[in-house]
């Protein structure tokens, strides 16, 4: 825990330029009047973002002309182009469903052919899928979340505080904890890439451009133990001595040294290629025998043919349901949406009692979609993880100068701490080709 330490600043904001023109709206489909969720909406095959899950978009048009023209589309349902410039902010989209199906001999014996075609489709990764020669630019947006269900921070002596800022001191306590509980916090990061690599040769990867935005509070470090009292504290402490810190019945001690804060921000180039460049990674096609598959439909998507594949756990050990869609031609898995089975976890620590604290991660879900190239090859195109844990810590914290005794009254603050809340992290990574 002690390297996550920084502290970020009151506000940092970096934007892209404000001169740019975003568009916004929401896909439908025309049938349930529901979002379709995962829907694309491109400028150019170099170009385009993805609807959310309830199919609201936004997407930045400066750099094309009013003439160029967006297109809507989504598996299972009819494209659609609309002109930029007739483009309307907040328009509703509706998506018809295609109603071509195959004959029905492709729906005979569907548990035994679901099977089948997954067996077929995981055969057929290296001839579908370029593993080792690839190229293209990345755009990355991270968002982080963290909502309250309930903080507190009690202060049962404060002897480490000088007397005639006490009440200060507690006063300033108070209003951070309102802030903490009543906000939601978010941090925001946009950033591209190009990715190169080739047959036996280490990938190459140059920056292209990066911005964030992050709420008062940042989300990765608001549910620290330590974050709410460093926050207050290093106004009426000499930050440059160094502390110590007990907790709990079951107790720990620690070194507790306050730092100056910092603005920094880490950009990470990298993506996670282990499953996108191979499908057959995912838990559910890595071990697919853990899970039962069933085709729902075939379908038809830029002239092509799909099997709609739903799937669930079918041992104890697996975690996951979702679809996936499969070419009837050449089993390249063209499209995948998952999340945690009802009542799954990916893990579970609970031990309120006798320590007062719980962690679970209990959201689990992504989408990826790839374009069929006219080599026949699967290219990216876009992948979105989401994932979430639950915290619960509630413990008493004291905290005195180091080297001093923890039975003497003095120099030391005595706190009781209630973090209650869940973690949110979305990851969207959208492919095309170098500009």
């Amino acid at each position: 825990m002690c390297k996550n330490r920084l502290l970020f600043g009151l506000l940092v904001v970096l934007y892209f330029p404000l001169s740019a023109q975003t568009l916004s709206g929401i896909i439908l489909s025309n049938e349930t009047e529901k979002g379709i969720p995962n829907a694309t909406v491109e400028i150019s095959q170099n170009y385009g973002v993805i609807t959310n899950q309830n199919g609201n978009f936004e997407i930045e048009v400066d750099k094309f002309s009013s003439t160029d023209s967006l297109r809507f589309s989504s598996l299972g349902y009819q494209s659609l182009k609309i002109a930029i410039k007739d483009f309307k902010k907040d328009t509703i989209i509706h998506l018809n469903k295609k109603v071509d199906q195959l004959d029905d001999v492709y729906l005979v014996n569907k548990n035994i052919e679901a099977q089948k075609i997954i067996e077929k489709a995981k055969q057929n990764i290296n001839k579908n899928y370029s593993l080792d020669s690839l190229e293209f630019k990345i755009r990355h947006k991270l968002t982080e979340k963290y909502i309250f269900n309930d903080f507190d921070l009690k202060l049962k002596k404060i002897n480490l505080i000088p007397k005639s800022q006490r009440v200060k001191f507690t006063t300033d306590i108070k209003k951070i904890i309102d802030e903490i509980k009543n906000t939601e916090h978010i941090l925001e990061k946009f950033n591209s890439f190009s990715y190169k690599q080739f047959p036996h040769s280490k990938p190459k990867i140059e920056r292209i451009e990066e911005s964030y935005s992050v709420t008062k509070h940042n989300p990765t470090l608001v549910n620290s133990w330590y974050y709410a009292l460093d926050k207050v504290i290093k106004s009426y402490i000499d930050i440059n001595k160094e502390y110590q810190v007990k907790s709990g019945i079951i107790s720990f001690d620690r070194d507790y040294k306050l730092q100056v804060d910092s603005t920094k921000l880490y950009y990470q180039l990298t993506w996670p290629k282990q499953y996108f460049l191979n499908p057959a990674e995912y838990d559910f096609l890595k071990n697919s025998e853990d899970y039962s598959f069933e085709i729902k439909e075939v379908i038809q998507f830029n002239e092509n043919w799909y099997y709609q594949i739903a799937f669930k756990p079918n041992k104890a050990k697996a975690k996951f349901q979702g679809t996936l869609y499969i070419s009837t031609s050449d089993y390249g898995i063209l499209k995948g949406e998952y999340e945690l089975g009802e009542g799954e976890k990916l893990s579970s620590f609970n031990l309120k009692f006798p320590i007062g604290a719980k962690l679970e991660e209990n959201i689990a879900s992504g989408s990826f979609m790839y374009t069929k190239l006219t080599s026949g090859k699967y290219s990216p195109k876009y992948y979105l993880k989401k994932t979430g844990e639950y915290n619960y810590l509630h413990r008493d914290y004291r905290l005195k100068l180091k080297d001093s005794n923890w039975l003497t009254p003095s120099k030391k603050i005595t706190s009781n701490l209630l973090i209650d809340g869940q973690k949110i992290t979305e990851n969207q990574y959208y492919f095309s080709d170098k500009d």
